[in-house]
């Protein structure tokens, strides 16, 4: 076939893909925790869908914190802390990488009052920590697949069309798009090889 029929899907080799599991301890009672590390936004779906209303998540955050000085003056200072809250409600941004987990502070902390609202932004590369009272089967099972590199995989695909490709990684819950090419073909013509040259020119950015 010509190059002007070299129109299609191409696929890439698999990539393997998991979130990162630093650490997990569980008690005889089915209760611990997991210590994880979001990497890629597939982690933040599995993430969503392993944290429910009552866990606690433990992680790093910027909190505006007052601070009286001798004089009685009441200062405002921004700092960075790390907290554990208990969830109360979950806000899923797939768009922005991130996931909200708000909640109230319950554990002691020298910056924040127990019981005090604070809401957790967790992104790309960041750590945290998962507690529950009882991993069941399900959250065992949804852990087991974010982090097992046997059990979770990207395959890359092109999409082709004369002039342009988009590129798509593909997983078990998502579709992302990473990149894409654009070339501008000449219309083609029986006594010219501008069109020839300009759709080789479109494949060698691709490949």
């Amino acid at each position: 076939a010509g190059l002007d029929q070299a129109v299609g899907t191409a696929y890439f080799p698999r990539f393997i893909v998991t979130m990162k599991l630093e650490r997990k301890a569980f008690d005889k009672d089915g209760g611990g925790t997991a210590s994880l590390i979001t990497e890629e936004s597939e982690d933040l779906w599995h993430l969503f869908n392993l944290v429910a209303k009552g866990d606690t998540v433990k992680a790093s955050t910027i909190r505006k914190i007052q601070r009286e000085g001798a004089t009685g003056s009441v200062q405002t200072e921004t700092k960075k802390i790390m907290m554990t809250i208990e969830v109360k409600s979950i806000e899923y941004d797939a768009a922005g990488d991130c996931i909200r987990f708000s909640g109230r502070n319950c554990e002691e902390n020298q910056w924040v009052k127990m019981g005090a609202h604070h809401t957790l932004d967790i992104e790309l590369n960041n750590k945290l920590t998962l507690g529950k009272d009882r991993w069941d089967f399900m959250h065992l099972q949804s852990l087991d697949a974010a982090t097992d590199v046997h059990k979770t995989a990207e395959v890359g695909v092109i999409l082709i069309e004369a002039g342009t490709a988009n590129f798509h990684l593909l997983t078990a819950v998502l579709a992302k798009d990473v990149h894409r090419v654009s070339v501008s073909l000449p219309r083609k013509r029986v006594t010219t090889t501008g069109y020839d040259k300009a759709l080789v020119r479109f494949f060698e950015q691709v490949y």
